[in-house]
């Protein structure tokens, strides 16, 4: 789609008479410029990378290149460097690794002429090809920052580990508010991202892409959960009735069989992680510390260092 607005394109001359008579001419060229860039697209995802190259027609000149969310809310990446192939005419390559499957690429010029193009990209043709996300960048969901009151936004997002003295840098790579439940734990396991969201759906999802499949409603809340490669078992701690359990969960069927009863929630892991040997590692809420949580003790809390932080 393109904003198709009738257009004029001229040049004007305009002479001015100066008061003392003198014989003073100003020629100034103008460009009168109403027409968007438009746009044909090639979105390819590869094992080296997933490029969207673009080719870009302007009737005069393209100025810059952006990918915002389907919703227009938020600016996810910027191109303002490109290839000039002829008069008029710009190859335009950006990377769109963990952009997901849904967004808006925006054309402007620099007559402030913008043009708008929906991508939905079709992954149930992709066969293997499909968008990968960056192993150097730590990837989470978010449900409440300091920002969430102004962008109104819940949704995946990564950083990278930053330098010292430096802040990490967020990426946002989903906007799922008001179209999706929030995501209240995830876990990769062999590909694929299986979550549970805030009404209790099992979902699983195709990292990069960020779609969700619902697998069943496990008729609980889950405050996080964690996957112990090395018995290819997935833990989480759920909460029913003011009440928290570490459970097993069988991603085929979803069933959770309960290994420990921590009783109030308060007093539970909030969030926890595998060390892939059979140790599991938690925050607590109230009890504010680290622990490790094994077989050999029924899964109890067993303190092993302190923490001056809330989990999440």
């Amino acid at each position: 789609m393109t904003d198709a607005q009738p257009h004029a394109h001229d040049q004007r001359r305009e002479a001015v008479d100066y008061a003392d008579g003198g014989n003073h001419v100003i020629e100034i060229p103008i460009t009168v410029d109403t027409q968007g860039p438009d746009m044909k697209l090639d979105l390819q995802y590869a094992n080296d990378g997933n490029k969207l190259t673009m080719l870009v027609t302007d009737n005069v000149a393209l100025a810059d290149v952006f990918i915002m969310n389907k919703s227009g809310t938020q600016m996810w990446a910027e191109q303002p460097e490109f290839t000039e192939l002829s008069n008029g005419m710009y190859l335009v390559t950006i990377d769109v690794s963990g952009l997901g499957k849904e967004f808006v690429v925006i054309c402007c010029d620099y007559a402030g002429n913008e043009s708008y193009f929906e991508v939905n990209y079709d992954h149930r043709n992709a066969g293997d090809n499909l968008p990968e996300v960056d192993t150097s960048r730590l990837y989470g969901y978010r449900t409440f920052d300091d920002h969430i009151y102004s962008d109104h936004m819940y949704g995946w997002i990564s950083m990278v580990k930053p330098t010292e003295g430096e802040y990490a840098a967020l990426a946002v790579h989903t906007d799922d508010y008001l179209e999706y439940a929030a995501i209240n734990a995830a876990e990769y396991v062999d590909g694929k991202i299986f979550a549970i969201d805030a009404v209790g759906n099992l979902v699983m999802m195709n990292p990069g892409l960020w779609d969700r499949t619902t697998l069943c409603n496990l008729g609980v809340n889950a405050l996080d959960m964690t996957f112990d490669d090395s018995t290819d078992t997935m833990y989480v701690v759920v909460k029913s009735d003011d009440y928290a359990y570490l459970c097993t969960l069988d991603l085929l069927s979803g069933a959770l069989t309960v290994l420990h009863d921590y009783g109030y929630y308060n007093y539970a892991p909030y969030a926890i992680a595998d060390d892939d040997n059979g140790t599991i590692y938690a925050i607590g809420y109230q009890k504010s510390g680290i622990y490790t949580l094994n077989a050999a003790n029924d899964y109890d809390m067993t303190e092993v260092g302190t923490v001056r932080a809330m989990p999440s």
